[in-house]
């Protein structure tokens, strides 16, 4: 039996595989989190604009650490190499199978965090202050050419956004997480 002393708990902490195991919980509890429980409860208790104002701050903050933990992975990754369990049924070609989600997510994050992302707050203000010049909402009955022009807009930034965010990273995260739960992870 291994005695666990400080400097093994250290050593342990510190192992490549100990930081991508890591970096993988943090950013699926994250997304999670973000996508889903703290975005609806959000969506739903507070006034559009500030929520508004909320995300518009959060999700900048969310893309760049998911992005960073995504490509600390990959760079691991690359670095430890990967040798296949022979749990795996051979299928000798995981290596890249795991860098292309890793990939995947760190690029999907960084497409938000630089020109999705900005140019869905950029239209959800320009709606915001619509609002307040019109007087109206966004989705009410009577609503202007201009602003039925920024919801289109708007719908189409926010779906990309959502699309990258849920496909591009949340569902290769926990693929992730499952496989290397089964085969391991080098």
């Amino acid at each position: 039996m291994t005695k666990v002393t400080l400097a093994s708990l250290i050593e342990v902490g510190l192992s490549p595989r100990s930081i991508f195991n890591l970096a993988l919980g943090v950013n699926v509890g994250s997304a999670i989190w973000v996508s889903t429980v703290g975005g609806l409860i959000m969506y739903k208790h507070l006034p559009k604009p500030y929520f508004g104002q909320i995300q518009a701050k959060l999700l900048p903050e969310y893309f760049k650490m998911v992005a960073g933990l995504s490509a600390l992975m990959l760079g691991i990754h690359f670095k430890l190499g990967s040798s296949l369990h022979g749990s795996c049924n051979g299928c000798r070609d995981s290596t890249y199978v795991i860098r292309y989600l890793l990939g995947t997510m760190t690029l999907s994050s960084l497409i938000n965090l630089f020109y999705v992302g900005p140019k869905t707050t950029e239209i959800m203000f320009a709606r915001h202050k619509l609002e307040a010049s019109e007087g109206s909402k966004s989705d009410g009955k009577d609503t202007s050419d201009n602003m039925k022009s920024l919801n289109k807009q708007f719908s189409t930034f926010h779906a990309i956004s959502s699309g990258l965010n849920m496909f591009g990273f949340l569902v290769p995260s926990i693929f992730l997480g499952l496989w290397t739960g089964e085969y391991g992870l080098f």
